[in-house]
């Protein structure tokens, strides 16, 4: 796993990122489990001209928060991260993979932050409208599985 990883970056490095790599997108951001991860997909993908693309950025800028010091430097991520994650689902209210990074997100904030309020929208608009997406079927399974873990826990 550790060679595709390092593969993938240095094939996003060297012939630069566009929305036909978003399936290494997709792959790279669910396996991101360390700070040198993060920063990784972050410095390959920040630049990239590709709005399918912002969710996943937007929400590993939020994950920025797991590793920052300080408590106010967390808040930091946190409310810029989801002042952009909303901006672009008011702008794209259906776009499928916004609405799952946002449960991914909302499922993992302590609740203490109050942004829990999507979970249940968000889980029932993916359900209802995963299937007619032109997603790749493999990523479709994914994201069912993962909508179905997270509905289990509310």
């Amino acid at each position: 796993m550790k060679w595709i990883t390092i593969v993938s970056y240095l094939s996003i490095y060297f012939f630069g990122l566009s929305c036909d790599m978003m399936q290494t997108v997709r792959t790279q951001y669910h396996a991101i489990e360390s700070k040198k991860q993060l920063d990784d997909f972050l410095r390959y993908t920040k630049s990239v001209n590709c709005t399918g693309l912002e969710p996943y950025v937007i929400s590993a800028e939020m994950r920025q928060a797991v590793y920052a010091f300080l408590p106010t430097t967390k808040l930091k991520y946190f409310n810029t991260g989801k002042k952009k994650l909303e901006k672009y689902i008011k702008d794209q209210p259906k776009n499928i993979e916004a609405r799952y990074i946002r449960m991914l997100v909302q499922h993992e904030t302590p609740a203490i932050l109050g942004y829990k309020s999507n979970l249940e929208t968000d889980y029932n608009f993916v359900k209802e409208n995963i299937k007619q997406s032109d997603l790749p079927k493999d990523y479709q399974e994914l994201i069912l599985k993962n909508i179905n873990l997270i509905k289990k826990d509310l």
